[in-house]
């Protein structure tokens, strides 16, 4: 849930629904990229060095 998404539902105010579920898709596609730069130090040792 995000902020825009919670302030849609208590004002009951539907204009802010588009930018909920932008800011949604944003924030998933954040941990999407998150996640990948973090597998990708982890194999490649730069993240952890191997000893």
């Amino acid at each position: 849930m995000t902020g825009a998404e919670g302030l849609a539902h208590h004002t009951g105010l539907y204009f802010y629904d588009r930018p909920a579920v932008a800011l949604y898709a944003f924030l998933l596609a954040t941990w999407a990229v998150t996640a990948s730069c973090t597998l990708h130090g982890l194999l490649t040792g730069t993240l952890l060095p191997r000893s």
